[in-house]
């Protein structure tokens, strides 16, 4: 059987434009159901999703290899280089 999916973008909040233009859409949890209703039109829910419930710290590379599956990898490492510049 075939798997079928669809990664829908927006864009990114002023904590992560520091990496990226785009993001993965992010939906508050008072949004889900709708989403998942057979309303015709959720398109106002795509929106871009607020920056204070956020955190954001560095991480190291082995993050970006799919073999690597332990906890471990996304605990927070010492930055290289600041982000903002």
């Amino acid at each position: 059987m075939d798997s079928h999916f669809a990664v829908i973008t927006t864009d990114a909040n002023e904590m992560l434009a520091e990496i990226h233009d785009r993001v993965p859409l992010i939906l508050a949890p008072g949004d889900f159901v709708r989403w998942l209703s057979d309303e015709p039109d959720p398109r106002d829910l795509m929106r871009t999703f607020p920056a204070t419930p956020m955190r954001m710290w560095p991480i190291s590379t082995p993050v970006n290899n799919p073999k690597n599956d332990d906890p471990s990898i996304v605990e927070p490492v010492k930055a290289l280089r600041s982000l903002t510049s």
